[in-house]
């Protein structure tokens, strides 16, 4: 069995910090997956089981690389694309900022699912199963 050891904490005069290692700008960080938006209508829910199986093994694959890499992959591989919302056929979720990019990755196929970025967090919105999400 593994002991993993206890984080060292520096203590200022009143601010805490610890040992832990300094962010790295976003653009080299790995990104990290996120369903707050998730729309009901285009939810994982209601994928069939082999796009639920690809999109966890999408999300695996995009976790071990970094923003930078997917932003220079191919769109239709492992990398993403810039999405008009003039082409939008659904309403973007309230809370999510005007200037959000709306972004999608291929999860199953040419499937996208369609979100957007904050920092290292994709927030996926919709599983755009029957291409109906946005004008391919």
């Amino acid at each position: 069995m593994v002991k993993l050891k206890k984080r060292r904490e520096k203590r200022g005069s009143k601010i805490l910090t610890s040992d832990l290692p300094v962010t790295q700008s976003p653009i080299k960080n790995k990104p990290v997956f996120s369903f707050l938006y998730l729309s009901k209508s285009h939810c994982i829910t209601k994928c069939q089981q082999k796009e639920k199986i690809s999109f966890v093994k999408k999300m695996h694959l995009l976790s071990q690389t970094t923003w930078n890499q997917i932003y220079s992959s191919p769109a239709h591989k492992n990398g993403c694309e810039k999405i008009s919302r003039d082409s939008l056929n659904v309403s973007v979720p309230q809370g999510i900022k005007d200037d959000a990019n709306i972004l999608s990755i291929r999860f199953f196929g040419k499937a996208p699912m369609v979100g957007f970025r904050e920092d290292d967090i994709f927030h996926v919105i919709w599983f755009d199963r029957k291409f109906d999400v946005y004008d391919h």
